[in-house]
Protein backbone atom coordinates (compact mmCIF):
# COMPACT_ATOMS: atom_id res chain seq x y z
CA UNK A 1 0.00 0.00 0.00
CA UNK A 2 2.88 2.47 0.91
CA UNK A 3 4.74 1.40 -2.31
CA UNK A 4 1.92 2.25 -4.31
CA UNK A 5 1.17 5.55 -2.71
CA UNK A 6 4.91 6.31 -3.02
CA UNK A 7 5.07 5.01 -6.89
CA UNK A 8 1.64 7.25 -7.49
CA UNK A 9 3.78 10.76 -5.98
CA UNK A 10 7.41 10.03 -7.82
CA UNK A 11 5.05 9.67 -11.50
CA UNK A 12 3.21 12.31 -10.48
CA UNK A 13 5.80 14.89 -10.00
CA UNK A 14 7.57 13.40 -12.68
CA UNK A 15 4.22 14.27 -14.79
CA UNK A 16 3.93 18.08 -13.90
CA UNK A 17 7.89 18.18 -14.06
CA UNK A 18 7.42 17.37 -17.96
CA UNK A 19 4.13 19.41 -18.63
CA UNK A 20 6.32 22.45 -16.81
CA UNK A 21 9.08 21.77 -18.87
CA UNK A 22 7.27 21.88 -22.52
CA UNK A 23 5.38 24.83 -20.69
CA UNK A 24 8.77 26.53 -20.96
CA UNK A 25 10.02 25.49 -23.93
CA UNK A 26 6.57 26.67 -25.38
CA UNK A 27 7.24 30.40 -24.07
CA UNK A 28 10.62 30.47 -25.20
CA UNK A 29 9.25 29.87 -28.88
CA UNK A 30 6.99 32.70 -28.48
CA UNK A 31 9.68 35.03 -26.69
CA UNK A 32 11.38 35.64 -29.76
CA UNK A 33 8.64 35.22 -33.08
CA UNK A 34 9.93 36.11 -36.37
CA UNK A 35 8.12 38.09 -38.63
CA UNK A 36 6.46 36.79 -41.74
CA UNK A 37 5.30 38.21 -44.85
CA UNK A 38 2.84 36.98 -47.47
CA UNK A 39 3.11 40.23 -49.81
CA UNK A 40 4.68 38.47 -52.84
CA UNK A 41 2.11 35.82 -53.10
CA UNK A 42 -0.80 38.08 -52.33
CA UNK A 43 1.04 40.57 -55.44
CA UNK A 44 1.26 37.40 -57.91
CA UNK A 45 -2.61 36.69 -57.47
CA UNK A 46 -3.57 40.27 -57.78
CA UNK A 47 -1.23 40.34 -60.82
CA UNK A 48 -1.94 36.71 -62.00
CA UNK A 49 -6.00 37.91 -62.19
CA UNK A 50 -5.17 40.80 -64.22
CA UNK A 51 -3.40 38.94 -66.69
CA UNK A 52 -5.81 36.33 -66.70
CA UNK A 53 -8.56 38.94 -67.10
CA UNK A 54 -6.61 40.22 -70.30
CA UNK A 55 -6.47 37.34 -71.96
CA UNK A 56 -9.89 35.69 -70.97
CA UNK A 57 -10.67 39.68 -73.09
CA UNK A 58 -8.26 38.74 -75.97
CA UNK A 59 -9.23 34.98 -76.60
CA UNK A 60 -13.06 36.00 -76.33
CA UNK A 61 -12.12 38.55 -78.88
CA UNK A 62 -10.87 35.88 -80.78
CA UNK A 63 -13.71 33.87 -80.60
CA UNK A 64 -16.16 36.43 -81.69
CA UNK A 65 -14.07 37.41 -84.57
CA UNK A 66 -14.44 33.15 -85.63
CA UNK A 67 -18.15 33.45 -85.63
CA UNK A 68 -18.22 36.40 -87.53
CA UNK A 69 -16.14 35.20 -90.25
CA UNK A 70 -17.65 31.64 -90.43
CA UNK A 71 -21.01 33.45 -90.72
CA UNK A 72 -19.23 35.43 -93.61
CA UNK A 73 -18.47 32.23 -95.53
CA UNK A 74 -15.99 32.91 -98.12
CA UNK A 75 -17.20 35.95 -98.70
CA UNK A 76 -14.62 36.72 -95.71
CA UNK A 77 -10.79 36.45 -96.62
CA UNK A 78 -9.04 35.70 -93.30
CA UNK A 79 -9.26 32.26 -92.31
CA UNK A 80 -11.68 31.70 -89.38
CA UNK A 81 -9.65 28.71 -88.19
CA UNK A 82 -6.45 31.15 -87.25
CA UNK A 83 -8.98 33.36 -85.09
CA UNK A 84 -10.18 30.08 -83.32
CA UNK A 85 -6.31 29.26 -82.84
CA UNK A 86 -5.68 32.60 -81.48
CA UNK A 87 -8.61 32.36 -78.86
CA UNK A 88 -7.19 28.65 -77.38
CA UNK A 89 -3.85 30.24 -77.20
CA UNK A 90 -4.89 33.18 -74.47
CA UNK A 91 -7.20 30.35 -73.22
CA UNK A 92 -4.53 28.55 -72.40
CA UNK A 93 -2.05 31.05 -71.52
CA UNK A 94 -4.59 32.03 -68.67
CA UNK A 95 -3.81 28.86 -66.02
CA UNK A 96 0.09 29.54 -67.34
CA UNK A 97 0.06 33.19 -65.98
CA UNK A 98 -1.58 32.57 -63.02
CA UNK A 99 0.74 29.56 -62.18
CA UNK A 100 3.75 31.48 -62.94
CA UNK A 101 2.51 34.78 -61.12
CA UNK A 102 1.69 33.06 -57.79
CA UNK A 103 5.04 30.96 -58.03
CA UNK A 104 7.11 33.50 -58.04
CA UNK A 105 5.81 35.96 -55.87
CA UNK A 106 5.71 32.52 -53.01
CA UNK A 107 9.88 32.33 -54.01
CA UNK A 108 10.01 36.11 -53.52
CA UNK A 109 8.56 35.36 -50.02
CA UNK A 110 10.76 32.95 -48.80
CA UNK A 111 13.98 34.94 -49.70
CA UNK A 112 12.43 37.61 -47.60
CA UNK A 113 11.44 35.41 -44.77
CA UNK A 114 14.78 33.92 -44.83
CA UNK A 115 16.51 37.24 -44.48
CA UNK A 116 13.91 38.19 -41.39
CA UNK A 117 14.80 35.31 -39.76
CA UNK A 118 18.80 35.62 -40.19
CA UNK A 119 18.22 38.95 -39.39
CA UNK A 120 16.54 38.12 -36.04
CA UNK A 121 19.01 35.25 -34.92
CA UNK A 122 22.14 37.58 -35.62
CA UNK A 123 20.59 40.79 -33.53
CA UNK A 124 19.06 39.00 -30.69
CA UNK A 125 19.94 40.75 -27.56
CA UNK A 126 22.14 43.83 -28.93
CA UNK A 127 22.17 47.33 -28.62
CA UNK A 128 20.51 49.08 -31.59
CA UNK A 129 22.69 51.54 -32.77
CA UNK A 130 24.88 48.68 -33.02
CA UNK A 131 22.58 46.91 -35.21
CA UNK A 132 21.98 50.26 -37.28
CA UNK A 133 25.91 50.81 -38.07
CA UNK A 134 26.48 46.92 -38.66
CA UNK A 135 23.82 46.19 -41.16
CA UNK A 136 23.33 48.24 -43.93
CA UNK A 137 19.60 46.58 -44.36
CA UNK A 138 18.50 47.34 -40.51
CA UNK A 139 15.50 50.30 -40.18
CA UNK A 140 13.77 51.83 -37.84
CA UNK A 141 10.36 51.79 -37.37
CA UNK A 142 7.68 54.92 -36.54
CA UNK A 143 8.25 54.21 -32.77
CA UNK A 144 11.91 53.54 -33.15
CA UNK A 145 12.16 49.87 -33.16
CA UNK A 146 14.95 47.92 -35.82
CA UNK A 147 13.75 46.16 -38.15
CA UNK A 148 14.60 44.61 -41.62
CA UNK A 149 14.25 46.28 -44.46
CA UNK A 150 13.94 44.48 -47.53
CA UNK A 151 14.91 44.87 -51.25
CA UNK A 152 15.21 41.54 -52.06
CA UNK A 153 11.74 41.98 -54.76
CA UNK A 154 13.36 44.58 -56.36
CA UNK A 155 16.61 41.91 -57.21
CA UNK A 156 14.61 39.42 -57.72
CA UNK A 157 11.32 40.44 -59.71
CA UNK A 158 13.15 41.45 -62.84
CA UNK A 159 15.35 38.41 -63.06
CA UNK A 160 11.88 36.34 -62.90
CA UNK A 161 10.46 38.67 -65.16
CA UNK A 162 13.47 38.47 -67.80
CA UNK A 163 13.46 34.82 -67.89
CA UNK A 164 9.67 33.58 -68.04
CA UNK A 165 8.08 36.27 -69.71
CA UNK A 166 10.19 35.74 -72.59
CA UNK A 167 9.29 31.61 -72.08
CA UNK A 168 5.67 32.12 -72.33
CA UNK A 169 5.74 34.45 -75.35
CA UNK A 170 7.08 31.14 -77.12
CA UNK A 171 5.28 28.91 -75.81
CA UNK A 172 2.33 30.49 -77.47
CA UNK A 173 4.18 31.11 -80.22
CA UNK A 174 5.15 27.34 -81.00
CA UNK A 175 1.48 26.44 -79.89
CA UNK A 176 0.33 28.52 -82.64
CA UNK A 177 3.22 27.54 -85.14
CA UNK A 178 4.44 31.34 -85.62
CA UNK A 179 8.13 32.51 -85.40
CA UNK A 180 9.20 33.50 -82.34
CA UNK A 181 11.65 36.23 -83.85
CA UNK A 182 14.69 37.77 -81.80
CA UNK A 183 12.75 40.94 -81.72
CA UNK A 184 9.64 39.81 -80.31
CA UNK A 185 11.91 38.08 -77.50
CA UNK A 186 13.76 41.11 -76.90
CA UNK A 187 10.59 43.18 -76.57
CA UNK A 188 9.02 40.00 -74.46
CA UNK A 189 12.36 40.23 -72.01
CA UNK A 190 11.99 43.99 -71.81
CA UNK A 191 8.68 43.97 -70.60
CA UNK A 192 9.20 40.97 -68.24
CA UNK A 193 12.12 42.50 -66.70
CA UNK A 194 10.12 46.40 -66.25
CA UNK A 195 7.28 44.22 -64.71
CA UNK A 196 9.25 42.30 -62.71
CA UNK A 197 10.65 45.39 -61.02
CA UNK A 198 7.21 47.05 -60.75
CA UNK A 199 6.05 43.72 -59.02
CA UNK A 200 9.07 42.90 -56.65
CA UNK A 201 9.00 46.74 -55.19
CA UNK A 202 5.44 46.72 -54.63
CA UNK A 203 6.21 43.35 -52.80
CA UNK A 204 9.18 44.77 -50.95
CA UNK A 205 6.53 48.22 -49.82
CA UNK A 206 4.00 46.48 -48.48
CA UNK A 207 6.45 43.64 -46.64
CA UNK A 208 8.65 46.36 -45.24
CA UNK A 209 5.11 48.05 -43.75
CA UNK A 210 4.34 44.87 -42.16
CA UNK A 211 7.41 44.31 -40.99
CA UNK A 212 7.83 47.81 -39.32
CA UNK A 213 4.02 47.78 -37.76
CA UNK A 214 5.23 43.92 -36.40
CA UNK A 215 8.35 45.49 -34.71
CA UNK A 216 6.34 48.24 -32.54
CA UNK A 217 3.71 45.52 -31.97
CA UNK A 218 6.69 43.12 -30.30
CA UNK A 219 8.01 45.95 -28.40
CA UNK A 220 4.73 47.12 -26.73
CA UNK A 221 3.74 43.60 -25.95
CA UNK A 222 7.29 43.36 -24.16
CA UNK A 223 6.49 46.20 -22.61
CA UNK A 224 3.21 45.65 -20.97
CA UNK A 225 4.48 42.03 -20.00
Amino acid sequence: MLQSIQNYQVTQSKVNFIGKKRHTSDIQKDENPVYKTHAGLKTGIGYGIVQAGYAGLLATGASFMQDIMRSQGRNFIPDPNTAGKISKIWFLYIPAAILTSIGCGALVDSAINKKHAEFAKKTENKDKKEILRKDEQAELSRTGEVYYHTSIGKKIGPVFGLVLTPLLGLGQHKIAGRQYTVGKLVINAVVGAVGGLLLGAITDRVANKGAAKFADKQAMAAEED
